[in-house]
């Protein structure tokens, strides 16, 4: 939002000083731009119409395909994924500020285009073409049309200034068309409410409906099958966190909190509510700076690291709210952890996309969570539980030495976190991920991690084994609750000492 109020009043500034200044364009008849040709073919506007009809034309196809090369390659699924959600794509080893910036660079290229192409079309250039607010209509022609739809562009293009719009308007009368700006802010208003995708995506689900209706199978994903890839052990890992502490103005949501993460190990990080599980996860991958303490990888400092950065090395998340890119499909997102991070790419895609591939471990993380039949899914489709799944094979897709699951049980029946837990130990087992579990589940906490850390007001208070936390008496009192021969009949029947409530279970 920032970016575009500095690019209007930008836009807004070089309009009253510069467009509007005699002296800078030309005098009162304004710039004059002489005849134009190519190859010694003479396209001038106002001599050969048709010729530079075709040049504009040529030049919007090229456009075109490229952003359609862009879309369908894995620069363009960058974007997807920054746009769709920034934390989970830098979590992913994307690195958002050079997307934005990429992404602008192109788009203000493509504006550019069509500002040459617009100021060429008589003998003198008509200013008024680059008033702010024609830019805020062509962003909302844009929107009618469907952003993110190629074909979009030119379903809203009718609505510009002498497009196919002007020519119906004019049937009616030439007065007509100086209400083609309030019909198309009407619009924009209609199509915000009734399809916020825009025309092109009401028109290719009116299409799909049409040939289900019409007894047409629907197109075969075209898809090559998955390739064999076996489980390999990834690169071994430890991972080193050292008096780190988290401070928000006054509040110290983490103070002083040790942890090493070893490559096959799972440990375990519980605590209350507002305890900084998160806070400190949210550390340790970057997101927010440390107030102090280090975070070591294989004993490289990486505290100040960007988020991005450290993904690449090896350190992955999961989100407790998922933060799956909603937009595009499984595949899609599983295809974004798991392709390279070259820059060329954001040349190159413009003019060949390039095979979508997988990495051999996104291969076996699909085959590990049992995926396929979802992959050509959007991720809304799935049930909560699978949606779950998605989003720790995603980022076991990237390949890293170090996962770090925020709550990744949440929400889960007792079958499903019995079938989590095994697959948790088997990433740690077979795979050789160094794993760390925030969890309240204390039945899968006990059951698959190899030692745990207690923190509570943001303190850490016990670190240990799981037999020597279920039975710490700091722990019980702060979190796990009372040991059944002091809790009565309000502890669970059959529960060992120090296990939490029933009624804690969920908090």
């Amino acid at each position: 939002m920032a970016l575009a109020m500095v690019t209007l009043g930008l836009a807004t500034a070089v309009t009253s000083v510069l467009f509007s200044s005699t002296s800078y364009v030309g005098g009162d008849a304004g710039t004059p731009v002489g005849q134009q040709t190519i190859f010694g073919w003479n396209i001038t506007a106002v001599l050969h119409p048709e010729r530079y009809a075709v040049i504009t034309l040529v030049v919007l196809t090229l456009c075109a395909l490229a952003v359609l090369n862009l879309r369908r390659s894995r620069a363009g699924r960058r974007l997807i994924a920054v746009r769709t959600n920034e934390r989970a794509a830098a979590a992913l080893g994307v690195n958002v500020y050079a997307a934005k910036l990429y992404a602008f660079i192109v788009s203000a290229a493509i504006a550019a285009l069509g500002g040459i192409l617009l100021a060429f079309q008589f003998e003198t250039i008509d200013y008024t073409a680059y008033d702010p607010f024609v830019s805020v209509l062509a962003g909302s022609y844009s929107v009618i049309g469907g952003v993110g739809y190629v074909g979009g562009a030119v379903q809203g293009s009718v609505l510009a200034t002498g497009g196919l719009g002007t020519w119906l308007l004019d049937l009616f009368g030439t007065s007509v068309t100086n209400y083609l700006p309030l019909i198309g802010g009407i619009g924009l208003l209609l199509m915000l409410l009734q399809n916020p995708n825009g025309l092109q995506s009401a028109n290719l689900k009116a299409l799909g409906l049409l040939k289900r209706r019409m007894g047409r199978p629907a197109k075969a994903a075209r898809e090559a099958p998955l390739a064999t890839a076996a489980i390999t052990r990834v690169t071994p890992a430890v991972l080193e966190v050292r008096d780190l502490a988290v401070h928000f103005g006054g509040v110290k949501a983490v103070d002083g909190v040790d942890l090493t993460l070893r490559a096959g190990t799972i440990s375990g990080l519980i605590g209350p509510n507002g305890a900084g599980k998160t806070s400190a996860i949210d550390a340790i991958t970057g997101f927010v700076r440390p107030a102090r303490g280090a975070v070591m990888l294989n004993g490289v400092d990486i505290t100040r690291w960007a988020t991005y950065r450290r993904a690449r090395a090896g350190v992955s998340r999961s989100f407790q709210s998922l933060e799956l890119f909603e937009g595009v499909s499984v595949r899609e997102n599983l295809l974004t952890a798991s392709e390279e991070r070259d820059f060329a790419a954001y040349a190159t895609n413009l003019v060949r996309p390039g095979k979508r591939s997988y990495a051999a471990a996104a291969i076996a993380a699909i085959r590990e969570f049992g995926l396929e039949p979802d992959l050509d899914l959007m991720p809304s489709e799935l049930p909560y539980g699978r949606r779950r799944l998605v989003a720790i094979a995603r980022a076991v897709a990237s390949e890293p030495s170090v996962l770090l699951l925020d709550e990744p049980a949440a929400g889960l029946d007792e079958n499903e976190a019995v079938e989590f837990a095994h697959l948790i130990r088997r990433l740690a087992d077979t795979w050789g991920l160094a794993i760390l579990v925030i969890e309240h589940d204390m039945k899968l906490v006990m059951s698959i991690c190899d030692e745990i850390t207690v923190i509570d007001f943001g303190s850490q208070i016990a670190h240990g084994t799981p037999e020597e936390i279920r039975h710490n008496p700091t722990v019980i009192a702060a979190y796990l609750g009372e040991p059944e021969d002091e809790a009565g009949a309000d502890a669970p029947a059959g529960a060992p000492a120090g296990e939490i409530h029933a009624a804690e279970a969920g908090a």
